[in-house]
């Protein structure tokens, strides 16, 4: 971390820096963190920031790794080392500072779930880099995961902790979390001055002066751009939440999540490892009864009703001027192109103006939850509760802006 003393980063716009190629290139900043931690809203939130560029993950440090298995296998540590950190900086600036030059920021950021496990060698080629380890309690974090991964665990990372446990999901959750967060609380002690830790609940409850404490590790001033602003932003697709896209304003409702999970499924010493870690982050302790089978706050919100459901899409799609609704059934959006939607029955066409048709079937009750909130558009394609077909040729960009923009009209 800079000096107390040292000036931050002048307040310009992005615009006018984007001329000024020339500029110096300040500290990398590289985001420590598990899988289903937040990262991606983080990413979001850093990237709108008028001096930073932080695109989709890289998997930098994969290719620092296979730099440095190059280089030992043909030179003297020493030497390999040397090359390796002389390489990595210059493979960094021929790719990710070239285009964060041409974003016009002045620093760049990585979040990639792989950098925590390869952290020694990243921080002996950028000894100046700043580093923002996201924390996520073990609860919150099992549930995203299960919720991310109905067909399969070869994602995140979890795999091989799956392998290992495949008669226990939730044990084989619980060490991957906490060899992760274990990683990342050894690489905090060992560079107290150049890290600083965010938890995920502090950042969606209280965004504004979570940010506010990174911009001032980061010696930067604060963003120009509103949190909430930040997430609507459009930013690099790549990979990342795969819910963050339908997701229209910053919230808690993923902390502290009322379903249980089945704490007996762990190991007694697991269970005390995971509470030690969760007492060094200022989480409280996993107990028995943890979460609760009773209502929650939004499951009392539902029922919004087929006609509030209908005016929501008819008053916020882009084409609504041209809409109408015949007897809160069928909603027709901008005549010969745009959408049907015939709520009663749970489907939904989208006809592009070459003539394809992007249909959506789901049903009723899916559409009012997720119109409520209490259920991601991205997370219910993913479970299958809601099914998108699209016709062969239907550009990968349009149909994801189509889906987002009808997801945001039925939130709103």
């Amino acid at each position: 971390m800079r000096t107390t003393g040292s000036s931050p980063l002048s307040d310009e716009p992005r615009e006018a820096r984007g001329k000024r190629s020339s500029q110096t290139v300040n500290p990398p900043i590289f985001i420590l963190c598990t899988a289903r931690s937040g990262s991606t809203l983080l990413r979001y939130l850093l990237d709108a920031h008028q001096h930073i560029y932080a695109p989709a993950e890289t998997n930098f440090s994969s290719a620092l790794q296979a730099i440095h298995f190059l280089a030992h296998s043909l030179y003297a540590k020493s030497i390999a080392d040397t090359i390796t950190a002389k390489e990595g900086r210059s493979l960094a600036k021929r790719t990710i500072e070239r285009s964060m030059r041409a974003n016009g920021a002045r620093r760049w950021c990585d979040k990639s779930l792989s950098t925590l496990h390869h952290t020694n060698l990243v921080a002996n080629t950028f000894t100046d880099a700043q580093y923002i380890l996201l924390y996520r309690n073990f609860n919150d974090f099992a549930l995203s995961a299960i919720e991310a991964s109905h067909w399969g665990f070869d994602a995140y990372g979890l795999e091989p902790y799956v392998r290992h446990s495949p008669d226990n999901f939730l044990r084989a959750l619980a060490l991957y979390w906490s060899d992760m967060v274990s990683r990342q609380m050894a690489f905090e002690r060992a560079h107290s001055s150049s890290t600083h830790r965010i938890r995920y609940e502090d950042l969606v409850r209280a965004p504004k002066p979570t940010l506010m404490g990174v911009w001032q590790f980061l010696n930067l001033p604060p963003a120009r751009t509103d949190p909430e602003i930040a997430l609507l932003t459009r930013h690099a697709p790549g990979p990342g939440d795969h819910k963050i896209d339908f997701t229209t304003r910053i919230s808690d409702a993923s902390v502290d999540k009322t379903t249980r999970i089945p704490l007996e499924r762990l190991d007694p010493d697991l269970a005390t490892r995971i509470n030690a870690l969760h007492a060094d982050l200022e989480y409280r302790a996993l107990a028995p009864n943890e979460g609760s089978t009773g209502p929650s706050a939004e499951d009392r919100t539902r029922g919004l009703g087929l006609k509030t459901v209908a005016e929501r899409v008819l008053k916020n799609w882009p084409l609504g001027e041209f809409g109408t609704v015949q007897d809160i059934q069928l909603l027709q959006l901008g005549g010969r192109h745009g959408w049907n939607l015939n709520l009663p029955s749970g489907q939904a066409s989208y006809r592009a103006w070459d003539g394809s048709t992007l249909s959506i079937q789901s049903n009723t009750a899916t559409f009012e939850a997720v119109a409520s909130g209490r259920t991601n558009f991205a997370a219910a394609v993913r479970d299958g509760s809601i099914h998108v077909t699209v016709p062969h040729g239907l550009e990968d960009s349009l149909v994801h802006e189509t889906l987002r923009n009808f997801a945001a009209s039925l939130r709103h």
